[in-house]
């Protein structure tokens, strides 16, 4: 995880956002893309995170060599850094993300 990726969500509008995908801790099946405002004295902070279900779209920034690029929030938005962006099917996520809610609503209805 921690790659670099784009996505679009029809609640943000047409264009594409760039953005970290990335696991929550507490399963492998829960899923997350974090996209940051820009930085302000160096800091990055979060403005948005999004399930795979609100997504429409979903790229992945891979190398020259193939290889999935790590998210680095100093390159600039647009770009996959010498490669290429790559289509994920978002149905890839939808078992994971069954699994994911349940762990979910069981960690809040709590022991």
């Amino acid at each position: 995880m921690g790659a670099r990726v784009r996505v679009k969500a029809s609640h943000l509008g047409p264009d594409w956002q760039v953005g970290l995908l990335n696991q929550l801790q507490i399963s492998s099946d829960c899923h997350r893309v974090l996209l940051f405002a820009p930085a302000s004295a160096g800091q990055f902070r979060v403005r948005a995170t999004l399930e795979p279900r609100e997504l429409t779209r979903l790229q992945v920034a891979v190398g020259p060599d193939g290889r999935v690029q790590a998210y680095d929030p100093a390159v600039r938005a647009d770009s996959a850094v010498g490669g290429q962006w790559r289509e994920v099917p978002l149905r890839l996520f939808r078992e994971s993300a069954r699994r994911c809610r349940a762990t979910l609503d069981s960690l809040a209805r709590g022991p």
